[in-house]
């Protein structure tokens, strides 16, 4: 299935809950577009196309219940939302919210990054790292201090962007209810190697 979008420019970022000028620190000036949350449903579905493609490509086919949250969960007004834009199709997609001390109340210095997915023929060209800053530069300017994220204890590759973009492991883990068992890893924002 193919992601370009009618209307999407051939190169660029867009993010929900960002000014241009936020923006153009994190990604460069000629790569980067701002857009109003709830404003840009198209890059909202063909994000979540992106989001499926990464999980067939790791043998982890998701149904259409999990598809819809998905959905509902990138459509959250409150979601911070980047989308990575190659030849006006969505290539990378990141979402995350208000993070949760220990899981539990609401921690408002703590953002936690719930995706990270970037299409598969994209693999290894550092569009992860990228998505990765571009988040933390939106939580940022929401106030937060840090970024937390869960992620496969044996999902080597995604553990080695986290390290590259500044994430270190907590010890804390956790099985899902599948027995996969996943790591908790944290990077502070206001030591972010970019400022």
């Amino acid at each position: 299935m193919s992601s370009c979008t009618p209307g999407l420019p051939r190169r660029g970022w867009f993010s929900t809950g960002l000014t241009s000028a936020s923006l153009g620190s994190t990604i460069g000036e000629d790569h980067r577009y701002a857009r109003s949350p709830g404003r840009w449903p198209a890059e909202l579905d063909a994000a979540r196309r992106c989001w499926r493609r990464a999980n067939v490509a790791r043998g982890k086919v998701p149904g259409a219940q999990r598809f819809a949250r998905v959905g509902a969960k990138l459509a959250d007004p409150g979601a911070l939302v980047v989308v990575a834009i190659e030849s006006a199709e969505v290539v990378g997609m990141a979402q995350a919210e208000p993070g949760r001390a220990d899981d539990g109340a609401l921690d408002p210095g703590l953002c936690h990054v719930s995706m990270v997915f970037v299409d598969p023929g994209h693999w290894g060209r550092g569009i992860g790292g990228q998505l990765l800053d571009a988040i933390a530069e939106a939580a940022r300017g929401r106030g937060h201090q840090r970024l937390q994220l869960w992620t496969g204890a044996a999902n080597e590759r995604a553990l080695r962007v986290y390290h590259r973009s500044g994430f270190r492991k907590t010890g804390r883990t956790h099985r899902l209810v599948t027995g996969e068992p996943i790591v908790h890893l944290t990077r502070e924002i206001q030591c972010d190697r970019r400022h």
